[in-house]
């Protein structure tokens, strides 16, 4: 009986074998890892965006400008005084015409007799404020005044006090005219006496605090008056700070420092005025008597 001859078996290729499918444990844990990701992801990218919404959000308001001051001239500052005697009484009338306008509360005019240019000492009234500055004097017996001759017209405290003030305009008797009974008022120097007043203004914006440096040279001390720096607002005063003005030099100086409540309610500054006032008063409405004018340049951020 032939022998059965065994085929030949061919062994299996070599290599690693099929990976099982997962298990369900482990599926769990792939879907774990991978939320994790985009959770950390998802975080990464709000983080990144609220620092830029934030550095895109407005920053405190911090910035500063600066203003020159300049004197004003009132050389506009022009009147006339007449006078007469009869029948034992003397009267004096004045008129001062004023197109520079003064404080509604805080500025009056009084006029003053004197010899020639000299030893003014007598004080006959006082005038608020008006389109045009009328007095009109009445004196029984004033033989006392008939060679008085100066006339002086001065910024007072009020209520007349008999101690003189800034002097706005002046005149003689017969000066310049034919009538000795005729007096011409005119500013002293023919301009003022604020027209070489100079200065400059820094102010500083701070979130809510509001600043201002200021230094001013020409200024004219006066008797029972004092000179004010006030922010503007176009032509609406904002804030008020008092001078500290030396009598010799006639320098003056102001650092002042003013807190709103929010940044919304700092006002919009545009300039600076100083004016002369009742010594005093440091909350008016208005200011007095304008002395100096300036306008803030460009606003620069800090």
């Amino acid at each position: 009986m032939p022998s059965e001859e065994k085929g030949e078996t061919t062994p299996p290729a070599s290599g690693p074998a099929p990976a099982a499918p997962p298990s369900g444990e482990a599926s769990r844990r792939l879907a774990a890892v991978l939320i994790a990701l985009i959770v950390v992801v998802a975080l990464i990218a709000g983080a990144a965006y609220i620092l830029t919404v934030g550095n895109q959000q407005e920053q405190p308001r911090a910035e500063h400008a600066v203003a020159t001051l300049a004197g004003l001239n009132y050389s506009t500052w022009s009147g006339y005084a007449v006078r007469t005697w009869a029948g034992g009484t003397y009267t004096l009338n004045v008129t001062l015409n004023e197109t520079v306008p003064l404080g509604e509360t805080n500025t009056t005019l009084q006029v003053w007799l004197g010899v020639g240019r000299f030893g003014r000492y007598l004080a006959l009234g006082e005038a608020q404020q008006a389109a045009n500055f009328t007095w009109s004097f009445n004196f029984t017996g004033g033989s006392q005044y008939k060679n008085l001759e100066g006339l002086w017209v001065t910024l007072e405290a009020s209520p007349v006090d008999y101690t003189e003030g800034m002097l706005v305009a002046e005149g003689v008797f017969g000066q310049g005219v034919t009538d000795p009974d005729y007096a011409i008022l005119a500013p002293p120097g023919g301009s003022g006496p604020f027209v070489e007043v100079q200065g400059t203004a820094h102010a500083t914006v701070n979130s809510t605090v509001v600043s201002l440096e200021l230094a001013a040279t020409n200024l004219t001390p006066a008797a029972n008056l004092t000179y004010f720096a006030w922010l503007m607002n176009g032509t609406k005063p904002i804030a008020a700070g008092e001078l500290t003005v030396n009598e010799t030099t006639g320098n003056g100086t102001l650092d002042a420092t003013m807190t709103y409540s929010t940044e919304e309610d700092v006002p919009t500054i545009t300039g600076v005025v100083i004016a002369v006032q009742i010594a005093g008063f440091t909350q008016l409405d208005a200011p007095g008597l304008l002395v100096a004018t300036g306008t803030f340049g460009s606003w620069t951020t800090e």
